[in-house]
């Protein structure tokens, strides 16, 4: 199973990348439950920088109460993220939510902004990925 999660991670990145030609790297909607963290991963894709805002929406397309965003100035192979701790949005143990983890390029006069992005779950306490 964590061969799996792994695998997962890495196609997310390659799979998903956004750049200003292209649609913004939107994902699916992703359940978190109590006691859960959703992380989103962006990194500029060599040799591009990336420019972005990065953050989530709830299940209704609205940005929840209390959701991070977070705007992004990444030079080629930096990398940032954003985390939307359940606790934030009010999700206790035994509840679960969906949400979307959503990012929107800003292309820069000259070049073009190139993200590889990728979402993870993990536990908020022990830090291990599901």
């Amino acid at each position: 199973m964590k061969t799996k999660i792994i695998l997962t991670a890495v196609l997310a990145l390659w799979g998903i990348q956004a750049s200003a030609q292209v649609p913004d790297g939107n994902f699916g909607m992703v359940g978190i439950g109590g006691g859960q963290t959703l992380r989103l991963n962006v990194v500029a894709y060599p040799p591009n920088p990336c420019n972005a805002t990065i953050g989530f929406l709830g299940n209704a397309g609205q940005e929840p109460p209390n959701s991070p965003r977070k705007t992004v100035n990444l030079t080629a192979g930096q990398a940032d993220f954003v985390d939307l701790p359940a606790v934030a949005v009010g999700i206790r143990v035994g509840q679960r939510a969906e949400f979307q983890p959503v990012v929107t390029l800003t292309p820069f006069e000259d070049q073009m902004s190139q993200c590889g992005v990728s979402a993870e779950v993990f536990d908020s306490a022990t830090g291990l990925t599901w």
